[in-house]
């Protein structure tokens, strides 16, 4: 993915406020000193849809994260953080799930959360152009991640999208559905050239 790139301010001011409340304010005074990032310490970007910040920030913190915890302690860290941020962005982000927009109210589980699932990425697509394809079948969702945002130009030597399973995990318990399971078997941090998330649901 082109650095150069930029995310929405509220997207990037969403995803600080939530590092903050797995590492604490002064983990990410740490994390953004050793990026290089002193900018936007006590200074995030503001909570609008201006599209100012380069996604080259995003990726500095991630690689920081990595490099500063390790393999070991970047999934620790990572575990559960994606489940939380779902549940907060689904309120603080409507728009990027459709809400509003898209009837999701009738719809079985088995139905809603393709949608659901669709409708998010295609927004990403569209916004941050995050190059995300997908197979959907009756009881399974394949998503090629080709510039995972989570990964990259990470090493390591197993997946590690630790957060991109639990947030569709906690999609899916959103949108009704318990017997699932989400499960990331490829990952560019791995070598591969794709990262590859499936969703598998009855």
């Amino acid at each position: 993915m082109d650095e150069t790139k930029t995310l929405p301010n509220n997207l990037m001011h969403f995803i600080l406020t939530q590092l903050e409340n797995t590492i604490g304010k002064n983990g990410v005074k740490i994390i953004l000193t050793y990026s290089k990032l002193d900018r936007i310490i006590n200074n995030y970007p503001p909570n609008d849809f201006n599209m100012s910040e380069p996604i080259g920030t995003f990726f500095s913190i991630v690689s920081s994260l990595m490099e500063i915890y390790g393999e070991k302690g970047y999934r620790s860290l990572l575990r559960g953080v994606g489940k939380s941020s779902f549940n907060n962005m689904i309120q603080e982000l409507p728009w990027l799930f459709g809400i509003g927009e898209v009837e999701y109210d009738d719809l079985a589980p088995i139905d809603r959360y393709p949608l659901l699932y669709k409708t998010l990425v295609g927004n990403l697509n569209k916004v941050i152009e995050a190059n995300t394809t997908l197979e959907i079948s009756p009881n399974q969702i394949v998503d090629l991640a080709h510039d995972c945002m989570w990964c990259t130009e990470l090493k390591a030597s197993s997946p590690i999208c630790i957060f991109t399973e639990d947030f569709f995990s906690a999609m899916a318990n959103w949108s009704g559905l318990t017997d699932i399971s989400v499960v990331e078997t490829h990952c560019r941090a791995n070598g591969d050239p794709s990262c590859r998330f499936v969703s598998t649901f009855y």
